[in-house]
């Protein structure tokens, strides 16, 4: 692990000097109002309003050589209105290499809108205080750093090489905010241009400054650390994004509609600006900041403002815009995107040039350095076999208990039960629950817990487990507790007649004769009493101790995440066949009568119910059906008929929900199965006949938890609560077919319900378990689904459900596609990636991106050898 800390340490190292993407390589692309990633930019080229982002804080390399002072790149362009402070010189080399870039990014733009003129929004160079993560609104004016020099320069040169190639659309104003940091970087810009064009073309002339330009006041924020404003900067974009468009930033800051007023005013002034310019067609280059481009490019875009705060624009980038001069316009009001059509109650009516967004964030791109390849190839290597001999030891996943490394111990006195190394003859028969062939001494008084790592109570009971078998030892150092995954070991577990999870089987000395227990029983002073040990008082006392401490079980929270539909279907497809291998078979024997009704009417549901995109669980369900009979006599036959159409164990990753740990993928993929079905059977109804009745489908759903389900916990929760009508399920759901949509809503409706209550209710008591205060903000918004920022219709303002849009988002989410939305994360629970996935996918990057970087070289090289001119005779 040093070694690959090491590697990663220097890798870093050469990527504070560049950052490396395929487009630096010439791999292109012309998709419009896309979001390009070919600038330049340090990893410490913070934006000071991005605080989506957590990014890492590195210093830049001292350069150590004195340049020139701004004022002389100001006087080449005619820029003289700078005062003096703005003109205090700082180092840079002069003999940097600059010119070893892509500055073709802006050479394959489509031709301007018929009627329109085009405007390069840009953002200024970086500053000390978006390096160091500063709020920097209208009231903080620092100059440009280092970096943000040689930003502007590399615009300047993209920009120059645009006109170039292209004079028709090229432009030669630069207009800039009244702010120091968009002076400079407009002069800057300008310079560099014209020295690529070297009096070839018309020079790019600096415009002056346009005021409506300026950035957002954050009022008493300005200058506060990016992170402790963080909480209130996304409090003000949500209630702007929702419509209260006059609440200030900062107390006594911009307003929205101040902003959006500003905004539009920017449009029309630049527009006549370029309508009135020398090019052919009509452009011009305005230098402006983050926020305010962003809402901007919002109202461009009619895009809504609660996913505009996503967008990165980072320092010397470039934005794209055609805006219309020939008169025609757009209403922007409370009906417009930029508010996600909420209907909120203001006045706002602005009237503004239809624009189109052609491109964001985009810049000029340094190559990748030689030394780095170097460093790329050694970091891929050590990821290649990292990931390989994680791949290898994949049943890390299988266990609970068991502590990676140590074949064969666990956590403290529990004793897990691992698989063998290598395959043996004939079943595990452990002696701790089956009698030796051989002479043997009798075994002690011990506790064996069945779980199965992805169940969420099997996942909580863990630690209560571990301190009630030390509890237990500490009197009795002869009691042994051990621990068998039924994951690891279904055949065993069937063996043992387990039906549920977690189970505890007490075993008295000498015996092998089961005691059931049950688990909330399990205490120190019951374990000992049925294991047949004397209780003292003092162990009275212990327990009364351990009963007030173990009230209530810690719940574990699944908080939602959103997600792409395909993700969805494949979390729900690896827990379809999840579930054939380890759920279906609690015994050895065939299924019962009414398993196997149950059994058969799920998959009839599942024919009808799933997108055809999932056509392997289609083959496997259509494989099974036909051959049902064989099916349901063992899990052996059901495994070796799926054997040839699922997934791997070994490949089963599944990517919603799971923050990284995949022993929650099951159950979270359940619920997305569950979710997808219901969806799905109003599609099925809409286009076939007879019609699916919805009492019918919730009853399905509710026999199979009943039947297949092994959480116990969970199963008599969900039971209890579709038994009971929670949710008005006995009247939302009908027996009869109807053949009004609305009914059939009902269901999906009806199972997000029971869901969002589900999660809510496990907050809660995850809270009040460990002792912690009432859920924030964001942990709320986590576990009420679909929270305000992520589906703004779905909420009414008294704060209860718009059912009707509920339902648009449920067939966006798991049919149709992904909803426009806001990720709002939680402060102490960001989603981690699976760490297999980041060795596999970043070391697979690496290689491709060196091998390309390697092949450029050469062919550089060739070329500038001459050989490539040479023929032979």
């Amino acid at each position: 692990m040093a070694a690959v800390t090491t590697t990663w340490c220097l890798l870093l190292y050469c990527l504070t000097s560049s950052v490396f993407t395929a487009e630096a390589f010439g791999v292109r692309s012309t998709v419009i109002a896309s979001e390009r990633s070919c600038t330049r930019v340090h990893l410490n080229s913070y934006e000071e309003q991005d605080i989506d982002q957590y990014e890492v804080d590195c210093n830049l390399k001292k350069h150590g050589v004195q340049r020139r002072s701004f004022l002389e790149a100001v006087s080449l362009t005619g820029l003289t209105a700078l005062t003096a402070q703005s003109a205090q010189a700082f180092e840079v080399d002069p003999n940097r290499d600059i010119s070893t870039g892509n500055f073709d990014c802006l050479i394959d733009l489509p031709p301007i809108t018929p009627g329109c003129v085009r405007l390069y929004l840009c953002r200024h160079g970086q500053t000390e205080n978006n390096r160091l993560r500063k709020m920097q609104g209208a009231r903080v004016d620092p100059e440009i750093n280092k970096n943000g020099y040689e930003q502007a320069e590399r615009l300047g040169m993209a920009v120059g090489k645009l006109i170039e190639s292209d004079t028709i659309h090229a432009p030669t104003l630069v207009a800039h905010s009244k702010l120091l940091r968009a002076k400079e970087t407009s002069a800057i810009l300008a310079d560099a241009a014209n020295s690529v064009l070297k009096g070839k073309q018309e020079p790019v002339h600096l415009y002056g400054e346009v005021s409506s330009l300026g950035e957002v006041d954050f009022g008493d924020l300005d200058g506060k650390d990016v992170n402790s404003a963080k909480s209130v900067m996304m409090s003000t974009f949500a209630s702007w994004a929702t419509g209260d468009i006059d609440r200030r930033a900062g107390g006594e800051g911009d307003s929205g509609r101040e902003v959006l007023e500003r905004g539009v005013k920017a449009l029309e002034t630049l527009s006549q600006v370029a309508a009135a310019s020398s090019t052919p067609q009509g452009s011009m280059l305005a230098v402006s900041h983050s926020t305010y481009l962003r809402i901007l490019l919002s109202l461009v875009a009619d895009a809504p403002l609660a996913e505009s705060v996503l967008w990165k624009i980072n320092n010397g980038s470039v934005n794209v815009v055609d805006v219309n001069v020939e008169g025609k316009q757009r209403l922007v009001s409370t009906k417009s995107g930029i508010f996600g059509g909420l209907k909120r109650s203001n006045d706002l009516q602005l009237t503004m040039p239809e624009c189109h967004l052609i491109r964001r964030n985009e810049a000029a791109l340094k190559r990748f350095p030689l030394e780095c390849l170097v460093m790329g190839w050694v970091v891929f290597v050590v990821s290649l076999i990292i990931f390989l001999v994680h791949i290898a030891s994949a049943d890390g996943a299988k266990y609970l208990y068991h502590k990676e490394g140590n074949e064969s111990s666990s956590s403290g006195p529990v004793i897990e039960l691992l698989a063998p190394s290598s395959k043996q003859d004939g079943p595990i028969k452990p002696n701790f629950l089956f009698e030796p062939s051989s002479d043997h001494s009798p075994p002690p008084a011990r506790v064996v817990e069945f779980y199965a790592p992805w169940c969420p109570h099997c996942q909580h009971y863990a630690p209560k487990y571990i301190k009630l078998a030390k509890a237990v030892t500490a009197k009795h150092p002869e009691i042994e507790f051990h621990a068998v995954s039924c994951t690891a070991h279904n055949k065993l577990c069937n063996d043992q007649n387990v039906n549920g999870y977690p189970t505890l089987k007490l075993y008295r000395e000498g015996s092998y004769e089961a005691l059931e227990f049950k688990v909330k029983d399990a205490k120190v002073k019951n374990v000992l009493l049925r294991l047949g040990f004397d209780v003292s008082e003092k162990s009275e006392s212990h327990n009364n101790h351990e009963d007030q401490s173990d009230k209530k079980q810690i719940a574990r929270v699944v908080p939602f995440r959103m997600h792409d539909v395909h993700d969805a279907w494949n979390d729900a497809a690896l827990s379809f066949e999840f579930a054939l291998k380890t759920g279906i078979f609690m015994t050895n024997g065939p299924l019962s009568k009414e398993e196997s009704s149950t059994f058969r009417s799920w998959l009839e549901l599942l024919t009808k119910s799933l997108p055809i995109q999932m056509s392997k669980t289609h083959d496997i369900i259509t494989m099974l059906l036909e051959n049902f009979e064989e099916a349901s006599q063992s899990q052996s036959n059901l495994s070796k008929l799926i054997r040839p159409f699922a997934s791997p164990d070994n490949s089963q990753t599944w990517r919603t929900c799971t923050n990284g740990d995949n022993k929650m993928g099951y159950t979270c993929g359940l619920w997305q199965l569950f979710h997808i079905m219901t969806i799905g059977v109003v599609e099925y109804n809409r286009h076939n006949t007879p019609i699916i009745p919805t009492r019918q489908v919730s009853e399905i759903l509710r026999n199979y938890v009943e039947h297949f389900f092994q959480c116990e916990v969970c199963r008599l929760n969900f039971l209890d609560m579709y038994d009971n009508c929670a949710f008005d399920g006995c009247h939302r759901l009908s027996d009869k077919p109807s053949s009004n949509e609305h009914d059939w809503r009902e269901l999906p409706i009806w199972l997000w319900m029971t869901h969002n209550d589900v999660n809510t209710r496990l907050l809660g008591e995850r809270m009040a378990q460990n002792n912690q205060p009432k859920p924030n903000q964001w942990e709320s918004q986590q576990a009420r689904w679909p929270s305000l920022y992520t589906c703004p219709n779905c909420w009414r303002e008294d704060k209860s459900w718009e059912e009707d849009e509920i339902f648009d988002h449920l067939h966006s989410m798991y049919w149709s596609g992904n909803p426009s939305y806001i990720k709002i994360p939680s402060e102490d629970n960001e989603p981690r990636k699976p760490v297999r996935s980041i060795w596999k996918v970043g070391g697979f990057l690496v290689c491709i991106i060196s091998l390309a970087a390697w092949f450029a070289r050469l062919s550089k090289a060739h070329h500038h050898s001459g050989r490539h001119k040479k023929v032979d005779h």
